[in-house]
Parts: C-alpha cells; sequence; structure tokens
C-alpha cells in the first residue's frame, strides 16, 4: 500500500474511535488528507494526534520516513455519512424556545445535508438538516 493511502487508513481509524465509537452506522470520509503524497514518500507507522471531531480539524501526524520521526500539521476535510432509517434527536429553535423529540432519519445523509426526517411522535416528514450523527435541527 502507498504511503498516502496508509495514512489516510490510519486517520479513519482514529475519527472512528474518537468521534464514532458509539455512534451506528456512521461511516467517515476523507475529503481531502490536507497533505500530498510527495511529503508521505517512503513514510510508515502513520499516528494521528488531535480531536478530528470538529468541523475544521487541525491535527498532528506522526510517521516515519527512511527511518527517521517527521511530523505534520494538517488541515484535513473530513465528512461523516449517516446511512438513513436512523433514530435521530429532532431539535426545533427559535429564539430561547427549544423543542426536542425524537425522530428517524428516512435516507442517508452527511453532516450538513439538508435531510427528510420523521417526527416519531407526529408520525409527520419535516425537513431539516443534519448536524450530528444523531441530531438534526429543523431550520
Amino acid at each position: 500500500m502507498d504511503p498516502l493511502s496508509l495514512a489516510t487508513a490510519a486517520l479513519l481509524a482514529h475519527v472512528q474511535v474518537e468521534c464514532l465509537a458509539e455512534v451506528e452506522d456512521v461511516q467517515a470520509e476523507v475529503m481531502d488528507l490536507g497533505v500530498g503524497p510527495t511529503a508521505l514518500e517512503g513514510g510508515t507507522d502513520f499516528r494521528w494526534d488531535g480531536d478530528p471531531c470538529d468541523t475544521t480539524p487541525v491535527l498532528r501526524l506522526g510517521f516515519t520516513a527512511d527511518g527517521h520521526p517527521r511530523r505534520l500539521t494538517v488541515r484535513p476535510r473530513l465528512r461523516a455519512h449517516q446511512s438513513g432509517m436512523h433514530p435521530v434527536t429532532l431539535v426545533v429553535q427559535r429564539g430561547s424556545l427549544r423543542l426536542e423529540t425524537q425522530g428517524t432519519l428516512l435516507h442517508d445523509a452527511v453532516i450538513g445535508q439538508t435531510v427528510k426526517v420523521r417526527n416519531d411522535d407526529a408520525r409527520t416528514t419535516l425537513t431539516a438538516v443534519l448536524v450530528a450523527p444523531d441530531l438534526v435541527e429543523v431550520p
């Protein structure tokens, strides 16, 4: 496997442990690793440090290249993918009034995407935005 693929696989494993360990049916996708193949040439033993759960994470990538340790500061672009028919918390907020109820995500989606969700109590379908793997907000 080439170093870019190894670094990507290590990042996905880091995201899974740090952000998605307790959430079912969510997968992370690396949109842009934030570092090119030339910087990783000859690299092995990739390790990621930092909080990848933020919307714009800044992480440290450590690895070994030509027998010497290297560290880079990287800003990868990540996207979480939530599969449909999954329970979510539905939130409506108007000023200081905040209402929460349980709902069901009706189709596959990524964080930030407009989605259809069913209010399980009222049995109605609403349009909302997926803001976390288990949270949608009605605009």
